[in-house]
């Protein structure tokens, strides 16, 4: 076969594996994103952008030798889509986690008399409430938001009753519309092992809407209840700082 030579410096066989190779990452690129999420599209996107554009390069200078350019095109077009979009998505997610104050960091508060904890974003405030013998701490950005609410709600009980049946009362006596939503009921095994129950639910008529998540527990002789309220946007984004507030609950023999 007769090859050609570049510059004098090789001899390279007339081939479009390289923008094949091109277009195979601006593809890849675009999958990554939906696979492993934006980051590493932001990096097999550039990758993919670099080696496009030295393909079209050298597809300009030797034609004969680099074929499918139009290939190469395409994949630096795809390439470019992938790392826009997903540069996009990071900043908003970094903005957005900067305006609520969620930076993946957790302080521990302990109850004074009982001795029990949870963890709450480190750099909420909290705001303490008592009313009909249950006393409720609030969790919540410093700003003035109520789109977005950790709470943790002791009350007394008699250490006997199943906490299935205190989420059924909790809902008996939920005020709620005819288009109230209930999400998710199951029960679960607490972290220490103790019976927990999750109720989800959420009500679209309510002037903001907010979905709750609520974690019904007995401790001792009273029952907690672990409550995250927030827009379901915000909530499908709060997911690892939700999952671990509900789950933080201590008993005072249990912290070290």
């Amino acid at each position: 076969m007769k090859k050609t030579t570049l510059g004098g410096s090789r001899w390279v066989a007339p081939s479009a594996l390289y923008a094949f190779g091109a277009l195979a990452l601006g593809g890849g690129a675009i999958l990554a994103r939906v696979a492993f999420g934006p980051r590493a599209a932001i990096l097999l996107g550039a990758v993919g952008a670099l080696a496009a554009l030295w393909v079209a390069q050298r597809a300009t200078l030797y034609p004969r030798v680099y074929l499918g350019r139009p290939m190469a095109f395409l994949g630096l077009l795809l390439s470019l889509v992938s790392v826009n979009e997903s540069l996009g998505a990071v900043g908003y997610n970094v903005l957005w986690r900067r305006s609520f104050q969620v930076n993946g960091v957790f302080a521990v508060y302990t109850d004074p008399t009982a001795g029990w904890r949870v963890e709450h974003p480190t750099r909420w405030v909290t705001v303490n409430e008592l009313a009909d013998q249950s006393i409720t701490l609030s969790f919540k950005p410093s700003m003035l938001s109520q789109s977005m609410i950790f709470s943790v709600t002791r009350k007394p009980g008699d250490g006997k009753t199943d906490v299935r049946d205190w989420a059924d009362r909790f809902l008996f006596r939920l005020p709620k519309s005819d288009r109230t939503l209930i999400l998710e009921r199951r029960p679960f095994r607490y972290p220490d092992g103790r019976d927990a129950f999750e109720l989800i639910y959420e009500d679209p008529l309510q002037t903001l809407p907010l979905r709750h998540r609520i974690v019904f527990v007995n401790q001792g002789n009273d029952l907690f209840m672990l409550s995250v309220a927030a827009t379901p946007g915000h909530l499908d984004r709060l997911g690892e700082e939700a999952e671990r507030f509900l789950l933080s609950l201590r008993a005072p023999s249990a912290i070290s």
